[in-house]
């Protein structure tokens, strides 16, 4: 049971016996709130009142910490090119996790910041000990903010359900480097915006590489232009698979004994004046009955300042192939989800058959 003491007591406490006359004019911040007085109107504390507390000690003593004075610091002082730029900077008595606030500034102006917006004069003001996790610092539209973590921590798919979130994907380097086609990976989620439309190479923590198609990387990482590769060539996922046949008067035959010919076209829209095609591959085998196709794109962008670009979808290219020649029966043919039967002989449309959106 605690003692109950009158208010006056604590308030000199709090302030000093020196201040008590003049109401802690002179503590930081000003006038103080008012003492809770829970028990009676003697003046007195209940039971169990607790002044201890970083919240409590700031409403009471007056203490606040604020960060709206930034917008008359220099701009240089907040401006990134990316997440390494900025730091986390503790402006107020306690930390952010204790009653305090952090914002977020560029790295080399820290101190700088902390020296203007700072609490002064925090002498009297009590904090909690919570644990506390370390400030998320992100460059969003070149300026230094504090970002959500709660994004570092979500999955792939609530990251990419949560509109202040975005789920960050890349092509690991040395497959890529190799001349492979690897499947895009997710590395992780970080908060919305601040990244630029470049292609670029991320780093990990643990020092893994990976390819990305935005200048952009989950909190902690390190990304950088150019593209890991040398051939800076974006991954293009195979999306429409054709069967052709021998032109006819009337169509496109196939026929046993004919050579099996297979167009595989990638997935999007490339300015055919702005892409080059650097990787384009197909190659079909056969397991049970099955034909299995399978295909490889790297596209690169060749699009710069000044130079216009057609608007036309006619740059991601094909790639051809075939898995010998046909027999006589029925055939199923499959490239990832989407597959094609055909039977041979028979007669197709021109332009062939096929499965699959490219768009």
């Amino acid at each position: 049971m605690f003692e109950r003491r009158p208010a006056a007591a604590i308030l000199a406490a709090l302030c000093g016996a020196a201040l008590l006359a003049a109401g802690c004019d002179n503590a930081p911040g000003g006038t103080p709130a008012p003492l809770p007085d829970t028990a009676s109107d003697t003046g007195t504390l209940s039971d169990g009142a607790n002044l201890d507390t970083a919240s409590d000690a700031a409403t009471d003593i007056g203490a606040t910490d604020s960060s709206s004075g930034d917008a008359d610091l220099p701009a240089a002082w907040f401006a990134c090119s990316g997440d390494s730029d900025c730091s986390p900077v503790e402006i107020g008595c306690c930390d952010h996790c204790n009653g305090g606030e952090a914002i977020a500034a560029a790295t080399a102006h820290a101190s700088e910041v902390k020296a203007a917006l700072g609490a002064k004069n925090c002498n009297r003001v009590a904090c909690t000990e919570k644990g506390c996790s370390p400030v998320v610092t992100v460059c969003q539209a070149g300026k230094c903010a504090v970002g959500s973590q709660a994004c570092n921590l979500k999955g792939e798919a609530s990251c990419s359900l949560d509109p202040a979130c975005m789920p960050i994907y890349g092509w690991p380097k040395a497959a890529l480097c190799a001349g492979k086609n690897p499947p895009k990976e997710f590395l992780g989620c970080r908060p919305f915006g601040g990244c630029d439309d470049a292609v670029g190479c991320a780093t990990s923590p643990s020092g893994a590489q990976f390819q990305v198609s935005q200048l952009c990387a989950p909190v902690g990482w390190s990304v950088a232009a150019p593209a890991c590769c040398t051939a800076t060539c974006t991954p293009a996922q195979p999306a429409r698979l054709c069967v052709r046949g021998k032109p006819t008067a009337t169509g496109e035959a196939l026929a046993a004994g004919e050579t099996m010919q297979l167009q595989v076209t990638p997935k999007g829209c490339y300015s055919s004046s702005c892409t080059k095609v650097v990787t384009a591959t197909c190659a079909a085998s056969l397991t049970a009955g099955t034909w299995s196709v399978a295909a490889t794109f790297c596209l690169q962008d060749t699009s710069g300042a000044g130079r216009g670009c057609t608007a036309d979808c006619g740059g991601g290219g094909l790639a051809s192939c075939s898995g010998g020649a046909w027999t006589a029966g029925t055939h199923k043919l499959v490239l990832g989800g989407e597959s094609v039967t055909v039977t041979v002989p028979s007669e197709l449309p021109f332009g062939g058959v096929c499965a699959g959106n490219p768009f």
